[in-house]
This record gives C-alpha cells, structure tokens and sequence, in this order.
C-alpha cells in the first residue's frame, strides 16, 4: 500500500465485513451508495439489532475508541518485533465511516528498498462485545511527489502509551507503540481494571497525522 507523505488516504472499514462494498449487505448498510458523509448510524435499524447482521463492536457513535496505523522501517517482515512499529497517524472516529481518513505526516522518511512493514490497529471499547486487539498487518511504502522535500529524519524509538485523560501532563510525547493488551504474551497495556484502551486523547493519541514521532523522547524497560 502506497502511503504519500503529507497527504491523506482512504481505507475501507465497516463494524461488520458483510456491509462493505465486498460483503454481502452493502446495500443495507450503506443505503446512498458510498461516501465519507455516510457512517454506521445509516445502517438499517433490523440489521444493526438483531445481533448477527448489525455493527459487532460499538453501540453507537459514543462508544467508538479510535484506530491507528503503525509502521516497521524494515523491509524484511520476519524480523519484525512488537517494539518496532511506531504509530504514526490516529483516526479517532473509527470504526464509523465505511471510507476513513487517516492523515500521514509529512516527514515520513523512505523505506528501504521501497518497502515497510506497516498495521492497522483497532480496539473496541468493552462494552462493544468481548475484549479483543484488531490488527491487519500489510507490505507498505512512503511514496512523494516530483519536487517533494524527503526527510530522512528516522522515526524515533516508541514505548506504551499511558492513560492520561484525568491529567494531561501525564500523557507520553513522542514516538507510541501499538498497543498490546490481554494477550498470552508481550503486553504492554496493564489497566488495573481491565477496560479496554483506546486511541484518543485517553491515551496522548491526537487525531491525525503523529508529527511528534521524530525524534527518541523517552524510554521504555518494555520487551518481547
């Protein structure tokens, strides 16, 4: 997947897999045809209730916990660890619309080789269905157009992001790991009630594009 520096691309996602334009309920979930202005709320009261067909993991618009997509600068997807990928752009309404935005930051450095490892990452909320990490993991590259400044500033070393909502200055600058929360191995999100996080401002993830990943701010004891 081509990712353009400075510039902005789409990605399809719906709540269920049959209501995208591939699934088997397009036409029910989106009733206009497609469109960013067209979110979850347009699906068909039956679908989204009855509990096999509606949206499986938010209640509505209030519940949705934001995704991320992060990246690996190597080219090799075998030596790919958890502590590598650093997110670096946040779309806080999602999963809502069908086609989502995210923004990627304009010093984005090349890959080598013309090729990252990058992933997308999602986790609903935990009222929204069982407790669960969403990831889609995929080959991609930072592309730019004729006569683009490139930057070759790398990306820093990220660590976990914290819970920081009830104080800001708490919140962790810099370069973020995805997070990895209630797996057998390898977490680095410990809640001490169990919720689910998020990315949001809950946890220092600011919408769009993550310019703040440039550079190594803090450190991490973090390992898997």
């Amino acid at each position: 997947m081509e990712l353009p520096a400075g510039k902005t691309i789409t990605v399809e996602l719906a709540g269920n897999g049959a209501f995208s334009s591939m699934g088997q309920h397009p036409d029910a979930f989106w009733p206009g045809g497609a469109g960013n202005t067209l979110d979850e709320s347009s699906v068909d009261r039956n679908f989204w209730n009855n509990g096999t067909a509606g949206n499986l993991h938010t209640t509505g618009h209030a519940d949705i916990s934001g995704c991320a997509l992060s990246i690996a600068y190597t080219d090799d997807p075998r030596v790919v660890r958890p502590d590598d990928m650093v997110i670096f752009s946040v779309q806080q309404e999602c999963v809502w619309h069908r086609d989502t935005l995210f923004d990627i930051p304009a010093k984005m450095p090349p890959c080598p080789n013309g090729k990252c490892m990058c992933s997308w990452w999602c986790i609903h909320n935990s009222n929204g269905s069982t407790d669960q990490i969403s990831q889609t993991a995929f080959q991609c590259n930072i592309t730019y157009v004729p006569g683009q400044e490139i930057s070759h500033t790398p990306v820093g070393n990220p660590v976990p992001p914290v819970k920081c909502d009830d104080d800001k200055s708490t919140c962790i600058r810099g370069p973020k790991m995805p997070m990895y929360w209630k797996n057998t191995e390898c977490n680095n999100m410990h809640e001490p009630d169990g919720s689910a996080p998020s990315y949001n401002n809950k946890y220092g993830f600011f919408q769009g594009a993550q310019d703040d990943i440039f550079q190594t701010i803090n450190t991490s004891n973090y390992t898997c």
